[in-house]
């Protein structure tokens, strides 16, 4: 898992005006739907460029609908094709951050297709079944 992340994060196309704080740094939030927090040990493929896929085990701290955290002990650079391979899914995406923390790397992946994660098909171990701050749920206003 020799990649590195470049630093330069792809912005998306929906931010939102909501604010996070993440490691003293104020940030945008740029999910337009909820994101539940939980903590479940997933296998991560990374396709590289060159090469075959790397493999790894990573924490998975937060999913949506179109997304999900995940944390590694490695960077990986953004742009990067991955999958997110579950107790009965695989939810494939590409990486669109990767920072720097205490502990490793919190990497985050937006899903290919969009809206690949159902909570029917996969419900991650340590499910909040309450939605992260700065999100928003169906039929509710942005806090």
């Amino acid at each position: 898992m020799g990649e590195v992340a470049d630093g330069d994060g792809e912005v998306l196309t929906q931010i939102r005006a909501s604010w996070r704080v993440y490691d003293g740094v104020e940030m945008r939030e740029r999910r337009s739907e909820p994101r539940y927090m939980c903590s479940d040990l997933v296998r991560i493929v990374i396709h590289r460029l060159e090469g075959p896929p790397a493999e790894a085990v990573a924490n998975l701290e937060d999913i949506s609908p179109s997304g999900a955290c995940v944390q590694l002990e490695a960077a990986i650079r953004e742009g990067t094709d991955i999958e997110i391979v579950c107790a009965n899914c695989r939810l494939q995406g590409k990486v669109r951050h990767c920072r720097f923390v205490e502990i490793g790397y919190d990497v985050g992946v937006e899903f290919e297709p969009r809206r690949a994660w159902d909570r029917r098909r996969f419900e991650p171990d340590h499910l909040l079944d309450v939605p992260v701050k700065g999100t928003r749920t169906i039929g509710t206003q942005a806090r």
